[in-house]
């Protein structure tokens, strides 16, 4: 029997699950940069939300901590180890979950899980990312000479002082003075009064006149603080980024304007991911399905033979289960001696002599093949001794005459030429091979060829 068939289509299945199972190896390496990127961005934000700002870490331990705060380091510790251990349980159920949908798919459950995972994961990134955007301008913007000129800028306006005060104090001496005259005065003590009467008159308008001064200095105050304020903040906002710049100029908030980049980054990210995930679950179904197509070549060939194709072929790479990402082992390398024979041994043509690299032969050295072979006539014609040489099964042969379509070279079902099919009909060389192998099939047939035959 034929069996060389059989044996390429299995060694094209194996070409074709070793290339699957790469691929599955090299999205295996994509997921878990992924589960390591969001380790990093999920301890971030815990820490940050449960511990300190992570860009003012350093200076928050300074504060709080100091030479007795035994408590306060023991608690900053758990809660620092707290959020590095709901960083690691978080990315490792997202990988698994990712893992899960490759490989069974989608359940009720599972699409429950991912999308509380996911929604979280999106979450923190929005956060780290906002947080981080709005320090980066905050440092731009604070560490420019505008903002140091305008921060150093001093809103002392108007209200009293001592100086200012001085009339009023004096005023206030000599209505203490006129006070003890009239209280000592026994005899004409008018003048007295209407003295004391003007000086109260004077204080009180000078008090009223101070008081109007100093609220006017506060308001003047208030107001260039304010001017001050929002010079600082248009200051800040003008370090933006210019994706954020344009968001606001069609009127979204600065605030918003970050949380919806955030947003598209974080949401791109997640996706990327899931492709990831997709494309490992395609891997994983085609490698199914080629690990079954094999099967069935494989009992194909053991039904044909009696051998079972890897006895037949003690190559044990071509096992699948061998082949598995994590049995897969580096080729050893060639030794330097291996390779300098390797290289120093080039390999010879036909009627090249190894003592001579470069040409061939001489004609003269030449041994002439003998003729006698060709001179003697077949007893049977060619096509004969073709038929009685084919070892090749008539079914198979006819199975895939019959489903090749016209246009495609196959071969006879009887004899094993190989012709190009004219019309799907064309399944055999030739009439002839047609009958024959009608009457192998069907004795009747030939009885009742015979019979027409005989008639006519």
């Amino acid at each position: 029997m034929n069996t060389q068939p059989l044996i390429l289509d299995i060694g094209h299945i194996q070409r074709r699950i070793h290339a699957v199972q790469l691929d599955i190896a090299r999205y295996g390496v994509t997921l878990r940069l992924a589960d390591f990127a969001t380790l990093l961005m999920l301890f971030v934000f815990l820490v940050g939300f449960y511990v300190a700002d992570p860009f003012h870490i350093a200076s928050f331990i300074a504060q709080r901590f100091g030479a007795n705060s035994t408590v306060e380091l023991a608690v900053y510790a758990l809660l620092l180890v707290m959020a590095g251990l709901m960083a690691v349980t978080i990315a490792r159920l997202k990988r698994a979950h990712y893992e899960h949908k490759a490989k069974y798919r989608f359940s009720g459950s599972v699409w429950k899980v991912g999308i509380v995972i996911m929604a979280f994961t999106v979450f923190a990134e929005i956060y780290n990312a906002t947080g981080n955007q709005q320090h980066s301008q905050f440092a731009k913007a604070e560490s420019s000479k505008a903002f140091a000129a305008l921060s150093n800028q001093k809103l002392g306006i108007g209200g009293s002082t001592a100086a200012d005060n001085t009339p009023l104090v004096q005023l206030q001496g000599e209505l203490a003075k006129h006070r003890e005259y009239l209280a000592t005065c026994k005899k004409t003590c008018y003048a007295q009064r209407v003295r004391i009467a003007e000086l109260t008159a004077e204080i009180h308008a000078m008090e009223a006149g101070q008081a109007a001064a100093d609220a006017q200095a506060q308001q003047a105050n208030a107001t260039a603080a304010n001017a001050l304020a929002t010079q600082l903040r248009q200051l800040k906002e003008d370090y933006l980024h210019p994706m954020v710049k344009a968001l606001m100029a069609v009127g979204i908030p600065a605030s918003i304007a970050m949380q919806l980049i955030a947003a598209l980054v974080a949401i791109a990210f997640e996706r990327m991911h899931l492709s990831a995930s997709e494309n490992l679950r395609d891997c994983y179904s085609l490698l199914d399905g080629l690990e079954q197509h094999l099967l069935n070549k494989r009992k194909e060939y053991a039904s044909l033979t009696g051998v079972d194709y890897l006895s037949a072929n003690t190559n044990n790479a071509d096992n699948p289960a061998d082949n598995a990402p994590e049995n897969w082992q580096l080729a050893p390398a060639l030794s330097p001696t291996t390779a300098t024979n390797s290289a120093s041994a080039p390999p010879l043509f036909k009627w090249q002599q190894p003592h001579r690299p470069i040409g061939f032969v001489d004609t003269n050295q030449r041994t002439a093949p003998a003729c006698n072979t060709h001179d003697a006539h077949p007893a049977e014609p060619l096509h004969e001794r073709v038929l009685h040489a084919r070892v090749a099964t008539h079914t198979t042969a006819h199975t895939h005459a019959t489903a090749a379509k016209a246009g495609e070279e196959v071969e006879c079902p009887q004899c094993g030429t190989r012709f190009r099919k004219v019309n799907k009909w064309h399944t055999f060389c030739k009439t002839a091979c047609k009958d024959a192998w009608h009457n192998a099939q069907h004795p009747e047939r030939a009885g009742y060829v015979k019979t027409r035959k005989r008639k006519a």
